[in-house]
């Protein structure tokens, strides 16, 4: 099992850690990122195990394109339902994956020691994670402090610090990593890029992000940037699930992630809306105009079914019997005249 943990260390720089470059500017949102005329990549299965199942097709198919390409395969995960769908790989040793390949790290994760209840890593340890650092995954994980600054800084770098040839960089300087699995919220959070944060546009690789918790206490966390997670090589949203109080799960969610006017500021997912993609269960679709099963097929497709017969006005009905009646006079004209000049 390779486990790599961010080591923090002071006498670099005089500092706790490394300061990362100055980055080219990333996301301006004076206007709307996106209009609703933009059409994202949507992938719609039938409910959450079904999502779970395409995910992990995904992350195989991702894992055997980037092998092909650079010999290695750099992907991050999110938390929450996340790791249940990944579950799902846990003990396949059919897929052919070998993980002593494969670097893995997090989307988001909290400023917690590493085995607290709240830490993405050790949901996902039992989860499937154990399985796989043994067969040879290296993990890149935060140190487990609660200094968000230092955290974000620290991850920054042990990214940075991997060969060019295992994660590459773009032209802006943010890193290109093969796979990033991202969940997304209800108000529009992926990793941890809530709305209306001054961190919406950072244009650095990792943030830290210091809020209050539903139970009204300081929470520090850590998360790649919009910027960072635009830049990706392949990043797949996955929205699935639903409860007795929502039982359309996040569709009206999906409706501001990907067809209405938003900009990163007042909904974070819309970021993605053109660079990701959407992998969705039906329920999450329902409320979709323009990508959802049995939606409207284009005009010039063609049809199967017959015309639509229009209702009849008064005056249509007027106009028939007219016809109807002239008919029947030219009838009996034309057989009146016959009959006079026909021999007796």
């Amino acid at each position: 099992m390779r486990l790599t943990l961010v080591a923090l260390i002071p006498h670099l720089a005089g500092s706790s850690f490394v300061v990362p470059p100055p980055r080219a500017p990333a996301l301006r949102t004076a206007r709307p990122l996106l209009s609703a005329s933009t059409q994202p990549s949507v992938l719609i299965e039938p409910d959450e195990p079904s999502v779970g199942a395409a995910l992990c097709t995904i992350l195989r198919s991702e894992y055997e394109r980037a092998i092909a390409e650079k010999g290695s395969f750099v992907f991050c995960i999110s938390g929450g339902s996340m790791l249940k769908m990944l579950a799902q790989l846990a003990d396949d040793r059919s897929t052919g994956i070998d993980w002593s390949r494969c670097t893995m790290g997090f989307v988001s994760h909290r400023c917690v020691p590493l085995d607290a209840d709240g830490a993405t890593y050790a949901k996902a340890l039992p989860a499937f994670l154990q399985s796989w650092a043994e067969r040879g995954l290296n993990v890149l994980t935060p140190t487990g402090s609660t200094d968000a600054d230092a955290e974000a800084g620290a991850y920054e770098a042990a990214w940075s610090a991997l060969p060019r040839s295992v994660l590459p960089y773009d032209d802006a300087g943010f890193p290109v990593f093969d796979l990033l699995l991202i969940g997304v919220g209800m108000d529009g959070h992926v990793g941890s890029i809530y709305p209306n944060i001054p961190d919406v546009d950072s244009e650095c690789v990792f943030v830290p992000i210091t809020g209050r918790d539903g139970m009204g206490k300081i929470s520090t966390k850590i998360s790649l940037s919009l910027a960072a997670m635009r830049a990706s090589k392949t990043s797949v949203v996955a929205c699935a699930g639903t409860s007795a109080k929502a039982p359309l799960g996040k569709a009206e969610a999906m409706v501001r992630a990907l067809e209405a006017e938003e900009t990163p500021f007042t909904f974070p997912a819309a970021a993605l809306r053109s660079t990701a993609t959407w992998l969705l269960d039906t329920p999450s679709a329902a409320l979709l105009t323009t990508a959802k099963p049995g939606a409207a097929a284009p005009a010039d497709a063609i049809s199967t079914t017959a015309p639509a017969v229009e209702e009849m006005t008064p005056l249509d009905n007027l106009v028939f019997v007219g016809y109807i009646g002239g008919f029947v006079v030219f009838f009996y004209a034309v057989a009146a005249i016959i009959g006079a000049v026909s021999p007796q």
